[in-house]
């Protein structure tokens, strides 16, 4: 290495650590005391024996003295750990006590110390009563409890709290009783009111065409996970257990921050199974949160979004869903030829969470690459999402070609960076740059209302405990669900893991990771073996994983055990192949207890074995390709919820009834469940092989409706308590179906009308399964669907096994209205009678589709500034709740024009304001008030003339600097409407005014921007420009123009802007010039022919001009700012260092502290005395 190379590395060193050390600083409310630790902590020597490593291991923990937190007196000590009084624990002021069921036995103690010894808690507040004085503490029965209310039903019926009336032993209140009759099935069935032929304890009435799976042939149909067969004691019965040992699903998600994916990694091969884009076109990406759900799914943040919805700034997540087998090939219409690099799967699938969108029956998803040398494998795979028309830009997934790709939900917090899932399986998410914290609904994928919460800490990373309490790093916060407080501890905190056999929280900032109690006690905090840190995890062998980044030359990954024991570092630099792992920043444990390591630096993920060498070392390399620059740290495999917070497993099947639109109606399963314990049986249908959509939770024996299809999958979800032993199991589960009903309908379809907007028409095929012929049908729908009249005589009568196909609308004159193509499902009733009516049959038949519809024209609301475009679906025009024209195009005025709004503040119209041509050309809309106030005219004839006449800005002065007023011209290209063409700003300054334009490419050719200063009629200056401020002007013009015409130098039609008064040209590199009039002119510089085309189409049949009410415009990033959260704090230290070290992909403008156009260590001291200082952005 040259003196200059060890120079340089000297100084990136230093300046790396200067930053480093400030920032655990920023990153809690409360500066980190000093460390005081009571005694070195233990070392093992890197050439220890494995017995030295496990010896540690067992070294019990000695009570450390910590540093002062809340109220506690500066260098005061917790008290002992080991100690107890008066019902507080204080290893964490835990409130959790209640009873805890152990071997036969109850006794009531704190929640971890019933964990400790192999116990079920069974929840704060609970007894070790015995009502039934046989011994054995009510809530430890292991009888059937059928109504959950904490005593045996057998005490229950002993003690009259419940009746038995046929004495079978099952409380009244518990029966089954499907065929609603107010007797139990298996009275109807022994006293011969109900038949019973396949024995399945289930009268025939009420389930038809059955299937029960019982046997392990019958299981092995499904897709088992996290469950293995069990045959109980002393039986022939095949049951379904929760697997001794819970692991994460196979997989791991990591988030590719520099290209906007996600890819889906298998542990054990390191093939990248997926890679797939996290944010539609033309949104903001920058993924870095991950997390695996219970069912394989995985959930990932885009953490630069904060666009506004609905006038909010949002952020956003997105969900990846999982498939497992099939045969990938090509498909072209309905024709599939196999090819191991397709883009479709066929299935069978063993496993599926993906979504078959449009009904082929295959799943169109990325098809990854294989790990083979791990440095040259990558391959692009990702599909295009191309959000046409911003069809998912509020969110939805319609444009998504990927299928795997099945959610993209907005939500409160912007600059997403906080997910975690709860025990219930929903999704948290948080935003760093406003703190509000909101719930997503797992199951559809949307936000829960009045979920939201904010918070003055928080939000940068973190997970939801088993309690159901929210960590998030950036302060500590501890928030309690449902609505409890806000508790910011002060705690240093840059990562966020929690250890899976205590449920104590750690975390990393700087040198050090700190324990806390699951109450926000801080208990200890211990060395990691380097002086930064970033991500961890706790594994389920009480070891801590640090990633250790904060500068490139530090590539290590830090293992130091709970206890306080550091063991050593895994060095990222040396593994088997000539990969070198630079730049950690997130790690996580995968479901074979190995741990992986994302790093920024060199584009790879690599999967440590800890059992190689004392501390551990790399085993396995994953090319992630150039510029994925992978920023995680978070729970990427899912580990944290299947260890640390709901222990599950599941069984999935697809049952195939070979009936189209087939009805089921009931469910049965024979389970056996210790305490603590839950089954939970989902079910979903359609005519399609792959069902999709929403679950239905159903009950034990309990008749349901609205699942409706030939093909019925099934979930049975198996849970018990973290830390826990107890055992649920499953034994038999028998699947009905609805009897066969007089009337059957059968290849339903239905199509776009072209007739009316929003409309469709329904037809299917309908079969008499009565025993006389059919003349009379009625036909009422639910509301607010109308079919009008309802009676059709059918000109033949249906005989009896007869078919015939109903079309509605239904000649002659029957109407069908308000029937959407995105129509919820509704119940259809049909009543059939005979030529005298003195036969009847009734049918409820349950409708629901999903049409495409499209393309089309859609015409916007006037809330989003009305106009029209051309959707790619109606799916697409619902999504900005536009009125829908499927087949045509835009034409002119076809769309409904917008009212207009006046401001009373400033006197401009409020949303947009729609002109309509007069016959003579002219049109004027002025306010209702004295001559010269604000108002807008148009020019229609031969000058093509539009022309603002304000008198001034901000006419009674009460705008605030920055307050910026648009002009937004929309026309047609060819025929054809365009939605924007151009913008016209000027924003209030103190004093004055900044003038600035954009100009966008319309039709299929592009507009050059030039910029022109006129002093007394004589060119000063023309220059082109880019988009952005152009000019100042000290007041508001004498006149505003919009005009085209031909350029007298270039020879070529243009479009300009035109502003008469007294401005100042100011462009970059450009000395000031003054003038009394500014032109900013565009043109085209393909040659005339198109640009002529274009120009005389450009202010022929203009729809509309928007004119926005002024508002102040959101603050700009300054020097220094480099998370774009408008303060310089700790936050912008990791993005200034990647500035300075050159890291791929860095955005470094807000680095650049002198202006100079470089980062170098000529910024950091600005840098740092802007950080030290507190001082804001201006």
């Amino acid at each position: 290495m040259t003196p200059r190379a060890r120079s340089a590395l000297f100084l990136s060193a230093s300046i790396t650590a200067v930053l480093l050390i400030l920032l655990p600083v920023y990153r809690s409310i409360a500066s980190e005391p000093p460390r005081k630790p009571a005694a070195p902590p233990a070392v093992v020597d890197a050439g220890a024996a494995k017995e030295s490593l496990e010896a540690a291991k067992e070294t019990p923990r000695q009570p450390t003295p910590v540093p002062a937190f809340d109220g506690q007196a500066a260098g005061e000590t917790v008290e002992d750990p080991t100690t107890e009084s008066n019902g507080f624990d204080p290893r964490g002021g835990t409130t959790n006590f209640g009873a805890c069921c152990f071997d036969g036995g109850c006794f009531e103690t704190f929640d971890i110390d019933c964990e400790a010894v192999g116990g079920i808690f069974m929840g704060n507040n609970t007894t070790c009563a015995d009502n039934d004085g046989d011994g054995v503490a009510d809530i430890c029965e292991t009888q059937e409890d059928c109504n959950t209310n904490g005593v045996p039903d057998a005490d229950d019926i002993a003690s009259q709290n419940s009746l038995d009336t046929n004495g079978n032993g099952i409380p009244d209140e518990c029966e089954r009783d499907c065929n609603t009759n107010g007797v139990s099935d298996d009275v109807d069935i022994s006293v011969g009111q109900s038949q019973d032929q396949n024995q399945d304890g289930i009268p025939d009435e009420c389930c038809f065409n059955s299937v029960t799976y019982t046997s392990m042939a019958d299981f092995n149909q499904g897709y088992l996970y996290n469950l293995e067969h069990f045959v109980p004691p002393g039986t022939n019965d095949d049951c379904l257990k929760l697997s001794d040992e819970l692991r994460a699903w196979p997989f791991i998600g990591v988030a590719n921050s520099g290209r906007d994916t996600l890819v889906r990694i298998d542990i054990n091969t390191g093939d990248v199974v997926g890679e797939y884009l996290t944010r539609p076109n033309g949104m903001w990406g920058n993924p870095s949160r991950t997390t695996g759900d219970q069912f394989g799914n995985i959930w990932v943040t885009n953490r630069d979004e904060a666009g506004f919805v609905g006038g909010n700034p949002k952020g956003s997540v997105t969900r990846i869903g999982l498939v497992i087998g099939g045969t990938r090939g090509d498909v072209v219409g309905t024709v599939f030829t196999p090819n191991p690099l397709g883009d479709y799967l066929q299935g069978p699938f063993s496993y599926c969470t993906c979504n078959d969108k449009d009904g082929d029956g295959f799943i169109k998803t990325s098809r990854g690459y294989p790990q083979v040398t791990g440095t040259t494998d990558y391959q692009a795979t990702f599909m295009p999402w191309p959000n046409t028309a911003s069809a998912d830009s509020f969110g939805g997934v319609s444009t998504a070609e990927d299928e795997c790709i099945t959610a993209y939900v907005r939500v409160a917090g912007t600059g997403t960076r906080f997910l975690g899932i709860d025990p219930a399986g929903d999704i948290w998410t948080g935003g760093l740059f406003n703190s509000e914290f909101e719930k997503i609904n797992a199951a559809t994928a949307t936000v829960v209302p009045l979920s939201q919460f904010n918070s003055t800490c928080g939000g940068y990373g973190g997970l939801v405990d088993k309690t159901n309490v929210i960590w998030s790093s950036f302060g500590l916060l501890r928030h309690a669900l449902p609505g409890g407080p806000n508790q910011c501890l002060g705690i240093p905190a840059y990562g966020v893991a929690i250890d899976p056999l205590t449920n104590h929280i750690w975390t990393s900032a700087g040198s050090d990771v700190y324990e806390v109690s699951p109450a926000g006690v801080q208990l200890n905090f211990y060395p990691h073996g380097s002086f930064s840190s970033q991500g961890l995890v706790v594994d389920r062998n009480s070891t801590i994983w640090v990633a250790h980044s904060g500068s490139f030359a530090v590539n290590t990954v830090g293992r130091v055990l709970t206890s306080g024991t550091f063991v050593g570092n895994v060095d990222l630099d040396t593994n088997p192949s000539t990969t070198l792992g630079r730049g950690p920043t997130g790690v996580a444990v995968d479901g074979n207890d190995k741990i992986w390591s994302t790093n920024m630096a060199s584009n790879n993920a690599m999967r440590i074995d800890p059992a190689i060498g004392v501390a551990g070392a790399v085993d396995l390399v994953v090319d992630l390709g150039s510029g994925a620059t992978p920023y995680n740290y978070s729970d990427m495999t899912g580990s944290v919820l299947i260890q640390a917070v709901a222990p599950q497993g599941n069984w999935t099947v697809i049952h195939d009834s070979g009936i189209a639109g087939f009805v089921w109606k009931i469910i049965t399963w024979t389970a056996m469940l210790d305490p603590g314990t839950s089954v939970t049986v989902q079910v979903r249908a359609s005519n399609n092989p792959l069902p999709s959509g929403p679950w239905t939770v159903v009950g034990n024996g309990i008749p349901f409706t609205g699942v409706v299809g030939r093909y019925l999958q099934v979930q049975v979800i198996l849970k018990r308590p973290p830390k826990s032993m107890a055992q649920v199991k499953l034994c038999d589960i028998t699947l009905c179906g609805d009897p066969p009903a007089c009337l059957i309908i059968t290849r339903e379809r239905a199509q776009c009308s072209t007739q009316a907007p929003n409309q469709i028409w329904y037809a299917f095929d309908l079969t008499n399964n009565s025993t006389f012929p059919i003349t009379h049908l009625f036909l009422v729908p639910d509301a607010p669907i109308v079919i009008s009249p309802n009676h059709i005589v059918l000109g033949t009568p249906l005989l009896p096994t007869q078919t015939t196909t109903i079309v509605l609308p239904y000649p002659p004159g029957l109407t069908l209205s308000n029937l959407l193509p995105t129509q919820p499902p509704f119940d259809l009733f049909i009543s059939a009678h005979d030529a005298n009516f003195s036969e009847c049959c009734v049918l409820r038949h349950r409708v629901d589709f999903d049409l495409n519809c499209g393309p089309g024209a859609c015409c916007r609301p006037c809330t989003i500034g009305g106009g029209c475009f051309n959707a790619p679906s109606f799916a697409a025009c619902a999504q900005v709740g536009g009125t829908f024209y499927p087949g045509v195009n835009c034409t002119p005025f076809m769309c409904p024009l917008c009212p207009i709004e006046w401001d009373p503040v400033d006197l401009l119209p409020i949303g947009g304001v729609a002109v309509v041509l007069t016959p003579d050309g002219t049109v004027m809309i002025d306010v209702p008030t004295p001559t010269g106030a604000d108002g807008v005219r148009i020019d229609y004839g031969d000058s093509e003339v539009l022309s603002l006449d304000w008198a001034e800005l901000d006419p009674n002065g009460t705008l605030p600097v920055d307050a910026e007023l648009q002009t937004r011209v929309q026309g047609t290209f060819n025929g054809v409407p365009e939605h924007l063409i151009g913008r016209f700003a000027a924003k209030r300054k103190s004093p004055g005014i900044e003038l600035s334009a954009d100009f966008y490419t319309i039709g299929s050719f592009g507009l050059v921007q030039n910029v022109q200063v006129y002093r007394g009629g004589t060119l000063m200056a023309s220059r082109e420009a880019n988009p952005g401020p152009v000019a100042f002007a000290s007041n508001w013009p004498t006149g505003v123009t919009t005009s085209r015409g031909d350029d007298p130098v270039a020879g070529m039609p243009y479009f300009s802007y035109r502003w008469e008064g007294l401005v100042q040209l100011r462009l970059p590199g450009l000395p000031p010039i003054d003038g009394d009039e500014l032109r900013i002119v565009a043109t085209n510089p393909t040659g005339p022919v198109q640009s002529l085309t274009s120009m005389t189409n450009l202010l022929t049949d203009i729809q509309h001009m928007t004119l926005t009410s002024a508002s102040p415009s959101v603050p700009q990033p300054c020097a220094g700012d480099c998370n774009g959260d408008h303060v310089r704090d700790g936050e912008d230290i990791q993005r200034f260092v990647e500035c300075l070290f050159g890291t791929p992909g860095a955005v470094c403008t807000c680095a650049d502290m002198n202006g100079d156009g470089t980062t170098d260590q000529n910024d950091l001291g600005a840098f740092l005395s802007a950080l030290l200082s507190g001082q804001t952005c201006p």
